[in-house]
């Protein structure tokens, strides 16, 4: 993941190649920095050998199995194959490659105990099998247990461990009715980016609470990988909760969290991230617990943009970040003080890292193109409120906005079809 000229298929721009020395320098301090702390020189040896599979070997590997599914990966495959796709795809996994690459490169540098680099490396490490390893299998995800997109468990072997990674490609994105994505204001076929996008955000703002995500090609074209956690549970499987909240119901989350061993910093500290990404999709069912520590899972849902639909006859307007997350609303209800200190500093200490947010503004601006200024501006914005306050919003209601995304999708009412994402796109084009 770590360089651009590394990827078999990538054909570096002009300026992108006076960058190569500096570039090969990374490149080198960060494998050098693995053998010494975590690698073998056999398995670096190894490591460096990977390279990713090519779309042909890809064609070929799937042509040659005797299943029923062979039909509908080989077109597929051949749209892939369409010199615009590739283009486009070879851009997005160069440009979140090098990125990538960036970002742990600053964290590691930021390091000041052998324990921090080494944990930093680690997570690299992991970040880097996922991308590189070859896939050794791969299945559908239960179909009882996934979400409306379609989910595969990729796989993997490496260096004789197995791992498990969660494959959400770009060509399973849904629409549902009324609008042109799975959630309101989120477009198909800007999911899996948002998957990543989290990752990165999670990263430079000093967390770990989104798994390892990367962006590459399966059988089904580019889609996100992330590490799938073995011992994690759902929030709403392990505190044996229904599978939605309705407005009348009152469910102490915040007990209900702390009976499952979760620290009070642990919440507010996933609750200050749904906030900041504009999570719409923060339900029990997408938190991981794990050993006390949460995870966040599905993170295709964040930053959805502005969208209206019709309720009795009236037509509607939401902007853009509209928020939901059960864990803000249970986060709310902690001390001051114990939000206080976990949030001002770590966020003022993001304020006042200007090559973190450079670094996060070009991955907005390479998977949410057109729509990368507003998310970044609810994102900064964000950021800079919980900087000031060390507070999380008072007036934030998780029931409201759960309603509002769940049923406001400009359904057919009164006689006409209010399709809210096509309306509000075509007054952008307008404007």
């Amino acid at each position: 993941m770590y360089r651009d000229s590394e990827i078999p298929h990538y054909n570096p721009s002009p300026e992108e190649k006076k960058k190569a020395p500096q570039e090969k320098g990374r490149l080198s301090r960060l494998l050098g920095e693995m053998k010494t702390l975590s690698l073998t020189p056999e398995e670096l040896e190894k490591m460096e050998e990977r390279r990713r599979n090519s779309l042909a070997e890809l064609k070929t590997e799937f042509v040659g199995k005797e299943t029923e599914e062979v039909e509908a990966v080989v077109p597929l495959l051949e749209i892939q194959d369409r010199p615009e796709a590739l283009a486009e795809v070879k851009e997005i996994l160069g440009g979140a490659d090098r990125l990538t690459s960036e970002l742990f490169d600053l964290l590691l540098s930021g390091t000041e105990t052998l324990e921090e680099k080494r944990e930093v490396l680690q997570d690299l490490n992991e970040t880097f099998e996922l991308r590189e390893s070859k896939i050794e299998d791969s299945e559908i995800f239960d179909p009882s247990r996934s979400g409306a997109n379609n989910s595969h468990h990729l796989y993997f072997k490496e260096r004789g461990q197995e791992f498990i990674g969660i494959y959400k490609p770009r060509s399973g994105e849904a629409n549902r009715p009324g609008c042109k994505g799975l959630i309101p204001g989120i477009e198909a076929g800007t999911y899996h980016g948002r998957e990543w996008l989290a990752f990165m955000i999670d990263r430079a703002l000093g967390s770990k609470f989104v798994l390892p995500t990367v962006l590459r090609r399966g059988h089904e074209g580019l889609g996100s990988v992330q590490k799938w956690a073995p011992g994690a549970r759902s929030l709403r499987e392990a505190a044996r909760l229904p599978e939605k909240v309705e407005a009348k119901e009152e469910i102490d989350l915040l007990a209900e969290l702390k009976k499952l061993g979760v620290s009070e910093e642990e919440i507010v500290g996933l609750a200050a991230e749904h906030y900041v990404e504009a999570q719409a999709d923060g339900k029990p069912a997408n938190v991981g617990v794990e050993e006390g520590k949460l995870k966040g899972f599905d993170n295709g849902g964040i930053f959805s943009r502005g969208f209206k639909y019709l309720e009795r006859g009236e037509v509607r307007d939401f902007k853009g970040g509209l928020t939901y997350s059960e864990i803000i609303e249970a986060a709310k209800k902690i001390s001051p003080e114990v939000q206080k200190k976990v949030l001002k500093d770590k966020y003022q200490n993001f304020i006042e890292a200007p090559q973190r947010q450079e670094i996060l503004k070009k991955a907005f601006e390479l998977v949410l193109g057109a729509g990368a200024k507003e998310a970044w501006k609810i994102f900064i914005n964000r950021v800079k409120e919980l900087a000031e306050t060390g507070r999380l919003p008072a007036g934030y209601d998780a029931v409201d906005a759960y309603g509002k995304i769940s049923y406001g999708l400009g359904l057919e009412r009164d006689g006409k079809a209010e399709m809210a994402e096509i309306k509000i796109e075509e007054e952008r084009e307008a404007a």
